[in-house]
């Protein structure tokens, strides 16, 4: 139910994860969230509710909502408030979820959200010309999902705007000796063997286009 304000946060998080975020929801407000989102006429109107519905953000949860919503809309400005408030008040994230096997690797669920909240922060603070504030949290959020080739991507683009390709392509090779790097072998739900190279797929093709970049040049 909506109280005085409007203010509705789980169907907030339900609309927010009806466009594909990962957030946590009560899935009794799905069915709302599917028919706010059909009748949006697009994204943009949909992330738009999802900030009404929150409100004034007052906790973690509806921070890290808030966060994603504004990441959503460009607003690089309320993203990086909306983050930094997260990353302030949430460290008990970590210590409330569970590890669970993903395509072959562990992921922590506390460091996961933590994690992509840092992404965001960093991607708002790179649009916004804060290339060092950006390379903090991208290797924050690498730190803690060392398994993240796309937060290692987003490090060395930094540095090649901090401190060139070269620097940028070192940093690229270097990941290459990481324990992430040779394809991790694991059994998927239907009992089949797989092989997850999704670091090594990302790494490679990055370092192929600083190469082709710098042939160019």
């Amino acid at each position: 139910m909506f109280d005085e304000k409007g203010k509705n946060v789980e169907l907030a998080a339900a609309l927010l994860s009806a466009e594909g975020a990962a957030v946590e929801h009560d899935r009794a407000f799905d069915m709302d969230a599917e028919k706010i989102k059909e009748h949006a006429a697009g994204m943009k109107e949909v992330l738009e509710r999802v900030i009404t519905l929150c409100g004034t953000p007052e906790t973690p949860r509806e921070y890290y909502i808030c966060t994603k919503a504004y990441s959503g809309l460009g607003d690089n400005c309320k993203a990086i408030s909306c983050a930094r408030a997260y990353l302030a008040d949430s460290s008990g994230d970590l210590f409330n979820y569970t590890t669970a096997d993903e395509d072959g690797i562990a992921v922590n669920g506390g460091e996961a959200k933590r994690a992509g909240i840092m992404m965001d922060l960093a991607s708002a603070l790179e649009n916004t010309g804060d290339n060092e504030g950006a390379y903090h949290y991208y290797s924050e959020a690498y730190r803690l999902q060392p398994y993240d080739a796309m937060a290692a991507v987003k490090c060395a683009d930094v540095i090649a705007k901090l401190n060139g390709r070269k620097e940028a392509l070192d940093f690229l090779l270097e990941q290459k000796l990481g324990g992430y790097y040779e394809p991790v072998a694991y059994t998927d739900a239907l009992g089949e063997k797989r092989k997850n190279d999704l670091f090594k797929q990302l790494i490679d093709a990055h370092i192929l286009k600083f190469t082709s970049d710098k042939a160019q040049n």
